[in-house]
């Protein structure tokens, strides 16, 4: 029974990855749809799309086991090991880390542009916001998932 719930809650979190990363990915076609090169607004756009994907996507991946611990803890549970179970966690583990690769490469990305200065005032302007609270996205939906164990988790296995 228990192995049955594992694999349901792995295809859960996985659905809601899809989701959120198919949000994401129609965005960026809508960015370079029927062009045939890319411009320098065309590339910040995308990075932004991924900057604004990585918060989304760790928060909604990391929420199902957030919610079978909350419901155990309901349930008069002192101690749940949810966390701690590798075998419940390796998905969103996985996506986090992915994410936050993505997050790194975009970040680079759209600093890379605005130290170049060939954007211009509106462009500048939406990757310093969107980026300060991408950032700050990503540092809350990490810090809610890892609750003091972020970085045993994303350096383990």
């Amino acid at each position: 029974m228990l192995r049955t719930q594992v694999v349901v809650l792995r295809y859960v979190k996985a659905l809601i990855a899809l989701l959120a990363t198919a949000l994401a990915v129609f965005a960026m076609a809508a960015v370079v749809d029927t062009k045939h090169s890319l411009g320098r607004n065309d590339h910040i756009g995308i990075a932004l799309i991924v900057l604004c994907w990585a918060p989304i996507v760790i928060a909604t991946v990391t929420a199902p086991a957030r919610w079978l611990e909350r419901q155990l803890r309901s349930e008069d549970a002192g101690h749940t090991a949810i966390a701690e179970d590798a075998e419940l966690t390796l998905m969103e583990t996985s996506t986090v880390r992915i994410a936050l690769v993505g997050f790194g490469l975009a970040g680079v990305s759209i600093i890379i542009s605005l130290l170049q200065g060939h954007l211009s005032t509106t462009a500048r302007v939406c990757s310093i916001v969107v980026g300060v609270v991408a950032t700050a996205g990503v540092a809350a939906a990490i810090a809610r998932w890892g609750a003091g164990r972020t970085a045993k988790r994303l350096l383990a296995g």
